[in-house]
């Protein structure tokens, strides 16, 4: 005999009130846990201006119609190799891309609150090659300055509405072997 509705809500109701027992549980730390660990950063993002609008009405229009789901993936380097950041900017459930829109890149050591600007590039557009054809950014860092040993927090901040994405940038020892993140 299949379930019945009753059975059903008892079983829903359950699962809410054990999941909302334990969805603000706090983890407690040890002193194996990283201090850099973002779960203990209360930092702001960078101070930022006005947001200076898009290049192209498709991206108003979409910024407006939909929410943002940009993403970053994280870099772990070693000291003295190159770095590069990527990203892919897209609005909406359909992951629609936003293209050939401005992105500004800040950097900050982890919680420390002191943002640099690093520059600005370009998403990628409909007609440049692309795993999917744009919304992609692919930014080789200049080495402006030396990124000491450490953890950084890492902003690409669409310049027309100011939605972003975050990422963590670990510099590790030159004599690393490996890394757990």
């Amino acid at each position: 005999m299949p379930p019945t509705f009753a059975q059903y809500s008892s079983l829903a109701l359950f699962y809410a009130v054990f999941l909302c027992t334990f969805a603000h549980a706090q983890p407690q730390l040890d002193k194996a846990t990283s201090l850099n660990s973002a779960a203990v950063c209360n930092s702001s993002g960078p101070m930022l201006r006005n947001p200076e609008g898009f290049a192209h009405l498709e991206s108003t229009l979409l910024s407006h119609s939909a929410g943002a789901r940009h993403r970053a993936q994280d870099v772990y380097t070693r000291e003295g190799s190159p770095i590069t950041l990527l990203g892919k900017f897209a609005y909406g459930l359909q992951d629609i891309d936003l293209k050939d829109e401005a992105i500004d890149i800040y950097l900050s050591p982890r919680c420390s609150g002191q943002w640099r600007y690093l520059g600005r590039t370009v998403t990628t557009g409909a007609l440049q090659v692309g795993i999917d054809g744009g919304g992609r950014i692919s930014w080789p860092y200049d080495g402006e300055f030396d990124l000491a040993v450490g953890s950084y927090d890492v902003w690409l901040v669409v310049a027309g509405d100011h939605s972003h994405a975050k990422l963590a940038l670990d510099v590790l020892p030159e004599n690393a072997k490996f890394v757990v993140s």
